[in-house]
C-alpha cells in the first residue's frame, strides 16, 4: 500500500543586513493523485469530432484490417486527442476532443489512401455566450486495398501497394509495374473486380490475324475472343489462360 502522506524538510536561506541566515523546517506533504484535463474528458466520452471511415464498397474484413494497421500509425501523433475507436458494420468511427486532430486525420486519409472528404457541423448548445458545436468529418474510402485485383484499360492488374494517393500496381501478365493516381477510381478508370466474377481457364484454339480463339476447359460450349496484343508473343495453340469473367467478357489473370 502506497502512503501519500509524508513529511519534506525545507530549507530556506535569506539575507538578512549582510548576514546569510538559514532555517530548516520540518512540513507534512500530501500527494493528491488526479486525473489531467484531457484524460477525464477522454473517461467521461466527451468529445469534439467524430471521423466517420466509409467505404464506396462493401466493408470487408481485409479492408478492416488494413485501415486498423493504417490508424496504428497515425494513433503515434495523435493519441491524446483520441478518445474512442469504434467498429461498425458499416465502417469505422473515431471521436475526438480536437477540431484540429479531427481535420489533420481526415487530411492524412485524404492525401495517402485518396479518400473523399466532407466537412458537417452540429450545433448542441451555447457556452459563456459561445456556440458549441459537434464535427462530423466524413471519409469516404475508394474501397480498393493491397491485394485486390483492379480493371484498368481493358487489362488485370494486382495491387501491391497504396500510399500518397497513388496505387502501385502489377501486370498479372507481364508482371510489369504501373504507378497510378487514385483519383481514377473515382472516375471510373479503375475498377475492382466485383464479387459475382467468375474464374475460368481457356484453352488456345488459334488464331486469325489479330484474334484469338478460346474455349473454356470446364465447358468447351463456351467460347471467347481475345485480341492478340494481350498475350505474350510467347502463348501458342493449347496453352492454358488463367481468366476472370466480367459480364461475359473475359480479362486475363496469367497464361498456365
Amino acid at each position: 500500500t502506497l502512503n501519500y502522506t509524508f513529511n519534506v524538510e525545507v530549507t530556506v536561506e535569506t539575507n538578512v543586513k549582510g548576514y546569510k541566515v538559514t532555517q530548516k523546517y520540518t512540513v507534512p506533504a500530501k500527494i493528491k493523485l488526479t486525473l489531467c484535463p484531457l484524460c477525464q474528458k477522454k473517461l467521461s466520452g466527451i468529445h469534439k469530432a467524430i471521423l466517420q471511415i466509409r467505404s464506396t464498397e462493401q466493408f470487408s474484413p481485409a479492408l478492416r484490417k488494413f485501415i486498423h494497421k493504417y490508424l496504428k500509425e497515425l494513433r503515434k501523433d495523435y493519441e491524446k486527442n483520441i478518445v474512442e475507436v469504434k467498429d461498425l458494420k458499416e465502417g469505422i468511427d473515431i471521436k475526438l476532443l480536437s477540431f484540429t486532430t479531427a481535420r489533420a486525420i481526415a487530411n492524412k486519409f485524404k492525401s495517402d489512401l485518396g479518400a473523399l472528404v466532407k466537412e458537417t457541423h452540429k450545433l448542441i448548445g451555447r457556452r459563456n455566450g459561445k456556440r458549441e458545436s459537434i464535427m462530423t468529418i466524413s471519409i469516404r474510402l475508394p474501397g480498393i486495398i493491397p491485394g485486390d485485383y483492379i480493371i484498368y484499360n481493358n487489362t488485370v492488374y494486382l495491387v501491391k501497394d497504396i500510399s500518397n494517393g497513388r496505387l502501385i500496381v502489377e501486370k498479372t501478365v507481364t508482371n510489369e509495374t504501373l504507378t497510378l493516381p487514385v483519383s481514377l477510381i473515382w472516375k471510373g478508370k479503375v475498377k475492382p473486380i466485383p464479387d459475382n466474377a467468375v474464374m475460368d481457364t481457356l484453352i488456345y484454339i488459334t488464331r486469325e490475324d489479330d484474334l484469338i480463339y478460346l474455349v473454356s476447359k470446364n465447358n468447351p460450349q463456351k467460347t471467347y475472343i481475345l485480341p492478340s496484343s494481350i498475350l505474350p508473343a510467347s502463348v501458342k495453340e493449347g496453352s492454358e489462360v488463367k481468366v476472370v469473367i466480367i459480364n461475359g467478357k473475359p480479362y486475363v489473370l496469367e497464361v498456365v
